[in-house]
């Protein structure tokens, strides 16, 4: 879900820049690599807080749909640390999954019927 929505483009730019091998390896080389990754991730989570409060429901959308069009009926995804099911005309879905820090939920897929369900882990002991 983390290059889904496209108006986050510090995330995107960050991402391209940090996840790939040549900067995989520099990062790793470097005495203090793994220190300036973990600050720049924590600078970016101060920019584009409006981006990260509200889902993206229309890039889910376009996402999903076209996903449907190349055959796919159900999709999970998470990132977004909110519960969300988009679900277009011919009932194909798109499952949001909670976060699991922020909420202690897991979810339960069904095959058949196809269904998915949200509890907290204690709800399953």
């Amino acid at each position: 879900g983390d290059l889904i929505n496209r108006k986050d483009r510090n995330y995107l730019i960050f991402k391209k820049l940090t996840k790939n091998s040549i900067a995989k390896y520099i990062l790793r080389s470097l005495p203090f690599g793994p220190e300036i990754a973990d600050s720049l991730k924590a600078g970016l989570k101060k920019t584009n807080s409006q981006l990260r409060l509200q889902l993206p429901r229309d890039d889910i959308k376009f996402f999903a749909d076209n996903r449907f069009a190349e055959g796919i009926d159900t999709i999970f995804m998470g990132h977004f640390h909110q519960e969300y099911c988009y679900a277009n005309q011919e009932l194909k879905k798109l499952y949001v999954l909670p976060d699991w820090l922020g909420t202690q939920k897991v979810a339960r897929f069904q095959k058949n019927p196809v269904k998915i369900s949200t509890r907290h882990w204690s709800e399953l002991l």
